[in-house]
């Protein structure tokens, strides 16, 4: 068969801007699966690719279309499908990804005809195999029962569906990512200032239980490690100076993290990371992290949350000020720089902004995000907050959009607090010694958003 994985283009232009560009991993890991089953697959990356989604359709003339991407992308992958349908009633259309993981049914509905509900290829290539075959999906159910599909909605000929039955994630027997479309784009996937920069998952859900986390919630709630063999086999194979590792907290176990100090020595790989942990480790650990700055880890992005006790204690951090504290001293001494993530809280005022903003200052962090408290569907946050929403519009979950109304200022007066925050923080980055490098990323800047404006313009989604 002839597959398109593919992720629609940015819904706004805060994405369009590019200061980071990710690897479309798990369109990569598609592409593997599916390749090393026989089939011809190739990569759409809306993101970084030049073409509109309607022009690739016609180029790549592909008989399945396997639409990916985050929430904010949820009702463009629906534009999406009905656009290829129209161009080609017969292809078969899935729907994957993080957001369709725990929100599936959002994706029933007449343009697509199957959403993988589950990170396991296994049903998902014996389906694929099915469709080559051309056996209809009554047929399939017929010969191998409901049970050989499990992680998959599938949609009958009488338009109702069938919903997913659990399925179990072995991550040891997933594929090495093909790279093949990263490596022909490098110069296109970057971080920051650090040039290009590849992605790395390790392992898959989070044990730890913040109210607002979307991660907790994925691979039915367990938490899976990779086998560090593997890791380090896919690591020493990736053609990239700069890995960016994504798990949701790479330091959950201390053990695992010397294992990973350890075969990095004894393998002798020598390339830069950047990784996340939580507040509390990276504070209790101070000697660990000069180790992990030996082989390599330049940036480790931590989420601080909050400069109050209330809101930290709010969250189900777990984590105290003081330990935010410690961790932001430990990276500092290890010469590891922090990213540290914020939240701005509906109930946030101008005076918490700007204490936040003195904080950071004080504590010499230059790489901070102030995000938007976004009750994720999915996540109990979403539960206790869905009857406050201001819009259900997925687009706007995008951490840069108020979508529960404010308690303490108006709306304007939010979005002005958080718009000044980051022109601040950007001074702040032009004033310290790195301050080149982000000067050397407004060209870039500039040509994205003059792109996003004519593509805009044009109507070329």
């Amino acid at each position: 068969m002839k597959i398109l994985a593919a992720k629609p283009k940015p819904g706004n232009i805060f994405n369009a801007i590019g200061l980071i560009s990710v690897e479309p991993l798990e369109l990569e890991y598609l592409c593997a699966a599916l390749s090393g089953a026989g089939h011809e697959c190739s990569i759409y990356d809306g993101t970084t690719d030049g073409r509109s989604f309607t022009r690739a359709l016609t180029q790549e003339k592909p008989e399945i279309l396997m639409l990916s991407g985050y929430v904010i992308h949820a009702q463009r992958i629906i534009d999406c499908a009905r656009r290829a349908k129209r161009l080609n009633p017969a292809i078969t259309i899935m729907v994957g990804g993080v957001h369709a993981e725990l929100n599936w049914r959002e994706f029933q509905n007449g343009a697509v005809d199957v959403v993988w509900q589950s990170g396991d290829f296994e049903s998902l290539l014996r389906l694929v195999d099915c469709i080559s075959q051309g056996k209809t999906i009554q047929l399939m159910q017929r010969k191998f029962g409901i049970e050989a599909f499990a992680g998959l909605s599938l949609r009958l000929a009488d338009g109702s569906w069938l919903d997913p039955l659990p399925a179990a994630l072995d991550i040891d027997r997933l594929p090495m990512p093909d790279r093949s479309h990263f490596i022909r784009n490098t110069r296109r996937y970057h971080y920051l200032d650090r040039g290009p920069c590849a992605m790395l998952k390790t392992a898959w859900g989070c044990p730890c239980r913040c109210n607002f986390c979307y991660c907790t919630q994925m691979n039915g709630g367990r938490y899976a490690e990779r086998s560090m063999n593997l890791v380090l086999d896919e690591i020493g194979s990736i053609d990239c100076n700069l890995i960016w590792i994504i798990d949701d907290s790479f330091t959950i176990r201390k053990d695992r993290v010397l294992e990973f100090i350890e075969g990095l020595r004894r393998r002798g790989i020598h390339k830069r990371f950047i990784l996340y942990s939580r507040a509390d480790f990276v504070a209790a650990e101070p000697g660990l992290l000069r180790e992990l700055a030996s082989v390599g880890v330049i940036d480790i992005i931590v989420g601080l949350e909050s400069v109050k006790e209330t809101e930290l204690s709010g969250y189900d951090k777990r984590v105290s000020l003081e330990q935010n504290h410690r961790c932001v001293e430990n990276l500092r001494s290890a010469g590891i720089a922090c990213t540290g993530l914020f939240i701005m809280g509906p109930d946030s005022s101008r005076a918490d902004v700007r204490a936040l903003y003195r904080w950071i200052k004080e504590q010499g962090i230059l790489n901070a995000t102030l995000s938007v408290f976004t009750p994720f569907p999915g996540t109990a946050a979403y539960a206790a907050y869905a009857d406050r929403l201001d819009t259900v519009s997925r687009e706007r979950f995008d951490l840069l959009h108020l979508l529960v109304p404010p308690g303490r200022i108006s709306a304007a007066a939010f979005h002005f607090e958080l718009y000044w925050f980051y022109w601040k923080l950007l001074l702040l980055n032009l004033r310290s010694p790195r301050g080149g490098g982000f000067f050397s990323l407004i060209p870039r800047i500039i040509v994205n958003v003059l792109g996003y404006a004519l593509r805009s313009a044009l109507g070329r989604e």
